[in-house]
Order: C-alpha cells, then structure tokens, then sequence
C-alpha cells in the first residue's frame, strides 16, 4: 500500500476493538511494519477508535512525534495505557527512508 500523506490515505480494519484494553484478558499481541514516511510532522501512524456507553474517542496507538515542521527525523511515539506516562518514546526514524517498526504488548512488559 502507498499512502500519499493526504488526510483521505488511510486502511481500515476491524475486529481490533479490545487492542487499547490487553485484548481480551490482556493476552499478548504484536504488530509489524515497514513505514517510508514523506513527511515527520506529527504523524498517526495507528490510530483506535473506541466506543463505550461512557465515552467515544480516537487515541494515536503508533505515532511520529517531530519538534519541527521542518525536520527530517521524527520520534516513534507509542501510547501507554498508564496514568503516569501517556506515550511511550521509542527510536528516531528518518524521511524517505525504509524503517522496519515491530510492536509487541503482554500484560507483563506493557508494549515494546
């Protein structure tokens, strides 16, 4: 797939709906993927969107955090379900370049 960096280039899936929540009975789980991003400036790289009877909302699972609009690198961001840190920082990735991100979650490490 090819995602031109416009706010309509996207891919749905379902049935991930308890990925914000441990899965079900926090079992473990890990997603993998190439990214080449043209553009670091704050990007939603997986986003959820979640319904419940109290509250509908969309979190940012995996991101690209940049300072500056016009850097080259940006840092991976992934959202920590924990009130003492929002979003966990992982490594700097580099525009226009092939980057392999692996992300794991167990109910004993949190995501990785």
């Amino acid at each position: 797939m090819r995602f031109l960096g416009l706010s309509s280039s996207y891919f749905r899936t379902y049935g991930l709906y308890q990925v914000p929540y441990g899965v079900v009975n926090a079992k473990p789980f890990s997603i993998a993927l190439w990214i080449n991003p043209s553009s670091l400036n704050n990007i939603a790289i997986i986003q959820m969107f979640g319904t419940t009877i109290i509250s509908s909302n969309c979190v940012t699972l995996l991101g690209i955090y940049s300072a500056s609009s016009s850097t080259t690198t940006g840092q991976l961001i992934v959202y920590n379900n924990n009130w003492l840190a929002s979003y966990l920082t992982g490594p700097f990735v580099t525009q226009n370049i092939w980057t392999h991100i692996s992300l794991t979650y167990s109910f004993t490490n949190g995501f990785t």
